[in-house]
């Protein structure tokens, strides 16, 4: 099992006891005394400190920056396909590439996800749905292409006549 791909967040509460060898007495030998009131700055405490907020508040951060607001980026970058010319010469290997930045990020997720996990991540989810907008994408930006380039002396075949 791997832990460090595990994240969890926990609320507790935690009870401590101890026992102070310095705060026992034998009663006889103290006039019966059994028990008796010592103010809290008197009394020797443990240091408690509950860690790991510093460590979470990165690791958030550096999801936020290295993974999501890329795949924000990306999925902007992905409308813009269309907007190119087809004239432009780069219309297919710009689809292309912006496939493949999202697959290259479903496997950055996907391997750090655990390999047991019953949940999905919705990251996950979203990146494959993109993977898919992506790749009918490139399919749609080829066709558009073919149409362009097609040959004005080639007859339009029968099936796009219909849905025009």
């Amino acid at each position: 099992m791997n832990e460090g791909n595990f994240a969890r967040a926990a609320a507790l509460k935690l009870i401590l006891c101890w026992e102070d060898d310095f705060l026992s007495w034998n009663e006889s030998a103290y006039g019966g005394i059994g028990n008796m009131v010592v103010p809290q700055e008197k009394v020797w405490r443990p240091d408690i400190v509950v860690g790991n907020s510093v460590e979470n508040r990165r690791r958030r951060i550096f999801y936020v920056l290295n993974i999501i607001l890329p795949v924000l980026f990306l999925s902007f970058m992905g409308a813009l396909v269309f907007m190119l010319p087809a004239d432009a010469g780069e219309k297919i290997s710009l689809a292309i590439t912006i496939l493949l930045a999202y697959i290259v990020f479903l496997t950055i997720v996907s391997e750090s996800m655990p390999q047991t996990s019953l949940q999905v991540s919705i990251l996950a989810v979203y990146l494959t749905v993109l993977v898919a907008m992506s790749a009918l994408s490139v399919v749609l930006s080829i066709l558009i292409l073919r149409i362009y380039y097609k040959d004005p002396n080639t007859p339009v075949p029968g099936y796009i006549q219909s849905m025009h």
